[in-house]
């Protein structure tokens, strides 16, 4: 009765909720908390759309939103829609960037925002199915992305959207795992199955199959089948590592796991039946273990010997297979059985929970070297944490509960879900005579309670020599200090904390952190729970999801503001001084506060997302350790934009026409006219861009990288630019640096090729400066034209040894050659010095190869170009830096070529 009459509360509160909402008059936190309360209420969902005027037939599914949609849309325009919002809670994909990107460009059309939420658990399922490890299956997702946006028109149809997702899918299929044309037959099953659309594969429907399977995982899994399922899945072992560590037949494992599959499956056919539909169980046994295989040769054995014993699979219930196997993947997780025993009454449940717990443990802390030299076959960068993360969770949760429930707790009864019987136990022996025992000495005093775990430790240098290694236990009270290096810790809570050297913080709470020098970042992904990081003179209180905090050596404080909110407390006797000097900051806003000052100073906007290391790139960092190349490119690109000075850089991927490795520049990153070439890397040494190559301009054919003339760009927040965008008014030193090679037949020749400083697209009145080799000389040098000043136009070589009296011209050759300028603006004039392949760590003592001082000197675009005497031949460009000292030159080549000069 007390149930029935919460739950008449709760519609009671829907109800007044939802006419506010409908009447646009809703608070931020009375929809927060519509949500809450619509998430957790099926009748409570009956009810709002009831209130929407929608069918009352209508379920609540996210395909039905097309229809909602309309009715909230003209209601509250350009808000989140509850039912979205509701959706993408239930379907857990808000942190797997590949979903972000697609739903991001989705953003202007609400048809297609629907639909996607449709297609990426599809996508998904057939890339499980036909492409092993999940590392390369991770990569095809992407790469299947990456197709997708690169045709993707908000204009385009529904229809047109799904045919677009099902094209890109096959062609990356077909590029992932080619299989001949026995699996192309069934690949081509699972994409008709897949993609049709919606209304005729009602089966497929993402939000209901979440549904029905949160009903089941884990609270009604018996205990031994969330003990094989936790070793699976939240730990990453394969089959046979599972049966070693349990003792039984690799046979017994694989039908277990199968089992089990196949029985969630049978329940979303049957939407929560107590009857399982035909199913063809021998055949998805042996899909099931094509989930399990341990490497592509295997799983393309798997899949060929799969398509020859079964012609006629049912693809829908391959793919319901592949989906349950994907939610297994993602759910079972320590903060998932955190979250499930406050609810929990059963102790039979709690049980199941501690074996599962104390498995991970023994495994985490084995030397059974025939266990420790298995590869793990789960290598899919979505696990949230490693596995001595898990350890340290493991200890909290069973130090958090008390050990005493679980020795207490019995066997679980049988459960509504499959379980596997083990063998009977033996008798007990009889019962031993009492023997008195001596008082036990008093215990010690307790140790603090552990508040986190160690999950990540990347280059890590301590400074006492004290190890920090993954999978330490964090207590409340514990100093986490180091000189360099990055270490990930994860609470109790569920929260993230990334720390970057150097460091001297102390844990002083659950989700509190005492922070005297270094960089941090706090995730919180804790349910009503701030995160607070304490700084000498603030404390910053997180009230929304991700936010960075740097402390320097002089206690200077920043504060950058990722997502949601935060508020910055000053301590109590300077608030008390100054009432209402704190601040609050949202998304895309930054603060500072001084050493000697209690007052923030005011917001300004975010030059970029990446000034500290995220936890997303902790995982990029391990990846490019493991020699993924498009990790590494990532990890440089933020190191990149986080260099002190760096002005502007540009690089040249193919796939992106240039837009992918570009800081500073306009949008788009290449624009030209004729027909521009991206080749391979001029530099052999780049180890860093394994993914980048090199502009190649020829005969009739102009590049041009327009700088980003906003109010917001590196340049004009540097005081470089003016406020159109143009540099060389303002005093200022500015750098640039570039590589070039020449390509052709031996006797190839150039009337001219090389960079322009331009502020206008025509050669003979908007280029003050030219280097390269200029017509009409051949050989390298500068050309200078001042327009309106003076001189009105100059030429001069480039001296290959300038302390040698006279000119020692560099002839033309098809090497390697990195150009430097430096422009040292003046009032009224500015000096322009240049180098030919310099010792960059030197810069700052060599003398130039060419001097010239140019008068009304401006520029806000450079142009590439190469113009061949003959038809044959042209020059490639690549890493274009400008900054505002040579260091930060030196500092981008060094990140992007991971060697330096």
């Amino acid at each position: 009765m007390a149930d029935s009459a919460n739950d008449g509360d709760d519609l009671a509160l829907i109800e007044g909720l939802v006419v506010d909402l409908l009447e646009g008059v809703i608070s931020k936190q009375d929809k927060e908390r519509l949500n809450e309360l619509l998430l957790a209420s099926p009748r409570g969902r009956q009810l709002y759309l009831q209130y929407a005027q929608l069918e009352s037939t209508l379920q609540w599914i996210y395909s039905a939103r097309k229809q909602a949609a309309t009715v909230i849309d003209e209601t509250i325009p350009g808000e989140v829609r509850p039912i979205a919002d509701i959706a993408q809670q239930q379907l857990r994909f808000a942190d797997d960037a590949r979903f972000i990107q697609v739903m991001t460009a989705c953003a202007a059309n609400e048809s297609h925002s629907q639909d996607w939420l449709q297609l990426f658990p599809r996508i998904l399922a057939i890339t499980s199915l036909r492409v092993a490890p999940p590392a390369a299956a991770a990569r095809a997702v992407q790469a299947i992305v990456n197709k997708l946006l690169a045709e993707y028109e908000p204009e385009m149809s529904p229809a047109a959207f799904w045919s677009a997702t099902a094209d890109a899918t096959w062609e990356v299929l077909q590029q992932a795992a080619p299989a001949g044309s026995d699996a192309d037959v069934l690949t081509h099953d699972l994409l008709d199955n897949a993609f049709a659309a919606p209304e005729l594969t009602p089966l497929l429907d993402a939000a209901s199959v979440h549904e029905i399977l949160d009903e089941c995982i884990p609270h009604l899994l018996p205990a031994d089948t969330l003990r094989v399922l936790c070793l699976r899945y939240l730990h990453g072992l394969s089959p046979r590592r599972i049966a070693m560590h349990l003792n039984r037949p690799v046979q017994h494992v694989q039908l277990h796991l199968s089992k089990v599959r196949i029985h969630l499956v049978a329940r979303c056919l049957n939407r929560g039946g107590d009857h399982a539909a035909p199913l063809d169980a021998g055949d998805l046994h042996r899909w099931s273990r094509l989930l399990d295989a341990p490497a592509n040769e295997a799983s393309r054995h798997l899949w060929h010997a799969n398509q020859q014993q079964n012609e006629s699979t049912e693809p829908t219930h391959l793919l319901l297979l592949a989906m349950v196997h994907d939610y297994l993947g993602r759910e079972l997780s320590p903060k998932r059985l955190l979250d499930e025993i406050p609810a929990q009454k059963n102790e039979a449940y709690l049980l199941a929970i501690e074996q599962s717990l104390r498995d991970i443990e023994a495994l985490g802390a084995t030397s059974d070297a025939s266990l420790s030299s298995l590869p793990r076959k789960n290598a899919d960068s979505r696990r949230p944490l490693a596995i001595a993360a898990i350890l340290g969770i493991a200890a909290g949760l069973l130090l958090a509960i008390g050990v005493g429930v679980w020795m207490n707790a019995q066997q679980p009864a049988e459960s509504k879900l499959l379980a596997v019987k083990e063998p009977e136990a033996k008798p007990k022996a009889p019962p031993q005579p009492k023997v008195e025992v001596a008082p036990a000495p008093p215990l010690p005093p307790p140790e603090p309670p552990v508040v986190a775990v160690l999950s990540e430790a990347l280059g890590v240098a301590a400074r006492d020599g004290k190890q920090l290694a993954a999978g330490a236990v964090v207590r409340q009270g514990d100093v986490i200090a180091f000189e360099r290096g990055i270490v990930q810790i994860t609470t109790i809570s569920g929260s993230t904390l990334v720390l970057e050297g150097p460091v001297d913080a102390t844990v002083t709470a659950n989700n509190r952190l005492s922070l005297r020098r270094g960089n941090v970042v706090g995730l919180n992904k804790s349910a009503g729970e701030s995160l607070t990081i304490d700084a000498p003179n603030s404390s910053i209180v997180d009230l929304g999801t991700e936010f960075g905090v740097a402390v320097s050596a002089t206690n200077e404080t920043a504060v950058a503001v990722y997502e949601g909110e935060v508020r910055l407390d000053l301590p109590e006797e300077a608030a008390a001084e100054t009432p209402g000097a704190g601040v609050q900051l949202q998304a895309g806003w930054e603060a500072t506060i001084e050493k000697s000052s209690t007052i923030p100073s005011l917001p300004t906007p975010l030059l970029h997302d990446r000034q500290f290391v995220r936890a997303d790139e902790v995982q990029l960092r391990k990846e490019s350790q493991n020699g993924d190349r498009d990790a590494a490119a990532k990890v440089a690109f933020y190191e990149l934009l986080r260099i002190k000075g760096l002005l502007a850089y540009q690089g040249f991927h193919r796939e992106s026409l240039g837009n992918e490795f570009s800081i500073g520049f306009r949008s788009p990153a290449v624009r030209q006219t004729g027909e521009a070439l991206f080749k391979a890397n001029i530099n052999n040494s780049n180890k860093r861009f394994g993914t980048s190559h090199s502009l190649a301009t020829e005969k009739d054919v102009s590049c041009y990288l327009d700088f980003d003339n906003s109010q917001q760009s590196r340049a004009f927040l540097s005081g470089v630019a003016d406020e159109s965008g143009m540099i060389g008014h303002r005093p200022a030193e500015v750098w640039l640096c570039w590589r070039t090679k020449a390509y052709g037949p031996p006797d190839a020749e150039f009337s001219w090729a090389g960079m322009s400083l331009m502020y206008g697209d025509n050669r003979s009145v908007d280029e003050p400066l030219f280097i390269g080799q200029p017509a009409p000389i051949t050989h390298y040098g500068i050309h200078m034209h001042a327009g309106m000043g003076t001189p009105a136009e100059m030429l001069q070589t480039l001296d290959s040894d300038p302390k040698t009296p006279g000119e020692q011209p560099r002839l033309p050759d098809f090497d390697e050659h990195l150009w430097v300028v430096r422009l040292r603006i003046g009032e009224n004039s500015t000096e322009a010095a240049a180098w030919c392949d310099p010792q960059l760590k030197k810069l700052a003592t060599s003398t130039p190869d060419a001097v010239q001082v140019i008068e009304q000197f401006q520029f806000d675009r450079l142009r590439l170009e190469a113009q061949p005497k003959e038809q044959q031949g042209g020059w490639l460009y690549d890493d274009i830096v400008v900054a505002a000292s040579s260091d930060a030159i030196a500092e981008a080549l060094s990140v992007v070529t991971a060697v330096g000069n």
